[in-house]
């Protein structure tokens, strides 16, 4: 699967995804650093996205997490999230993405 790194921050990694099928995805992964337990939450989103959005986004060379938020992608969204003591959890969703908070 080919990959192209929009965001590449220590604690916030976005990059496109992309399948033999022609599909695209939108993959971002946040964490939040736990300094005492050393646990750290972990989200990782996946986000289908059409074509056309995923050349706009891999041409941009000034993307950063407002700019993404601000193109208010809509879709569907498959989530695995690692919350610190927590229990792993896997779910899917349709509704418009948001960059999560992180460290």
């Amino acid at each position: 699967m080919p990959t192209t790194i929009l965001i590449d921050d220590s604690h916030l990694i976005v990059s496109i995804r992309s399948c033999e099928c022609g599909r695209h995805y939108l993959s971002v992964f946040t964490e939040i650093v736990d300094w005492t337990g050393g646990d750290d939450s972990q989200l990782h989103q996946i986000i289908e996205i059409d074509p056309i959005l995923a050349s706009h986004l891999a041409s941009r060379g000034d993307l950063d997490e407002d700019a993404l938020n601000d193109l208010a992608i809509h879709g569907r969204i498959v989530a695995w999230s690692h919350p610190a003591s927590g229990i792993e959890a896997i779910r899917s969703y349709v509704g418009p993405f948001l960059v999560p908070f992180h460290d």
